[in-house]
């Protein structure tokens, strides 16, 4: 099964090349490096979407996969899944969407504009700069949910309210699934050991699924 991971804007995927070791073998971890500023704006999310899906096409033909995204990156990778239903792909096994309100709730969301201003001067150019570009452009467009269930995963003292957390349920026509840890925007790192253990649990239910499905 294939893994890939969407991080937040600005902040690269360093943190999910280590993720392979402590999941099963099985799982094939892949980060998804985004466009370069200069060559697709992440001004313009919904291109940034696409893009990733025209990249993947082949790669979910021949494997089944599920998708974990990060902040902001939860939002593209829900988008991402989308753009790869227009294209007849085979549906994702889940979508987890890791410290994320749902994408129909990003407008009324401030977080990121708050994690920008503490953002040392310094650090802010340019992929911060691109980040926050698209925080502030991106616009939620209602559509019929997606198959696959989504595992909501939060950090208790995070910004995003409860409602904005289970508002994810708009985008599934499945289960939505609602797991809080201890800390705050970080905890995809403070407690890694913790939501490491989760996905792995859900990853192997997704796996069993998968193949009761195929052998029918």
């Amino acid at each position: 099964m294939q893994l890939f991971c969407v991080a937040c804007p600005g902040a690269g995927t360093a943190d999910y090349l280590a993720w392979g070791a402590c999941l099963p073998a099985w799982v094939q971890v892949r980060p998804l490096p985004l466009p370069e500023v200069q060559a697709l704006p992440i001004a313009a999310p919904t291109a940034v979407a696409r893009h990733l899906a025209r990249g993947l096409e082949l790669d979910v033909r021949r494997m089944p996969y599920a998708v974990v995204g990060h902040g902001f990156g939860a939002v593209l990778a829900c988008e991402m899944l989308y753009a790869l239903r227009e294209r007849g792909a085979r549906a994702a096994l889940g979508l987890f969407a890791l410290g994320s309100v749902a994408p129909s709730r990003w407008a009324e969301y401030e977080c990121s504009l708050e994690c920008w201003r503490r953002a040392p001067e310094g650090a802010r150019w340019p992929a911060l700069r691109a980040a926050r570009s698209g925080y502030t452009s991106y616009r939620h467009q209602p559509r019929t949910p997606l198959s696959c269930p989504i595992h909501v995963l939060a950090g208790v003292d995070d910004g995003p309210r409860k409602a904005q957390l289970k508002a994810w349920s708009e985008e599934t026509a499945g289960r939505l699934h609602l797991r809080l840890f201890e800390g705050d925007h970080r905890f995809i790192r403070d407690r890694q050991a913790d939501v490491l253990a989760y996905l792995g649990q859900q990853l192997d239910g997704f796996a069993e699924r998968w193949s009761g499905a195929e052998a029918i």
